[in-house]
């Protein structure tokens, strides 16, 4: 399913990318970004949508910690493509149940991994 970004998702993924010491200026201010919603329980992992058809997962750039309504920890890391651009957003709940309250994570320590 492709669909927009929430804002609650750019605010999170523009957080990631400025703790990443990359741009941030341009990702927040597009008008709209669309992210494919990706196959994992209902976890929450986006992949950004992309003109280039070629991309391929590059490395880890950034991440950040959180405990879900439940009390389950939830890590979400920013990945990039093999250009140095947003590629996927990787939520994972350590217990791989779905997540309940994204918003938990406006809150949270960001890391460069």
């Amino acid at each position: 399913m492709i669909r927009s970004l929430t804002e609650c998702e750019r605010t999170i993924t523009t957080s990631l990318l400025i703790v990443a010491g990359l741009k941030a200026e341009n990702f927040h201010s597009q008008a709209e970004i669309l992210v494919k919603v990706l196959d994992d329980g209902g976890m929450g992992s986006l992949e950004f949508a992309s003109q280039n058809d070629d991309r391929t997962f590059g490395k880890a750039a950034s991440q950040c910690s959180f405990f879900d309504d439940d009390g389950i920890e939830v890590i979400i890391t920013l990945n990039l493509d093999q250009r140095g651009e947003p590629y996927e957003l990787d939520v994972w709940k350590t217990d791989h149940s779905q997540l309940i309250n994204l918003e938990n994570a406006l809150n949270s320590k960001c890391e460069v991994v």
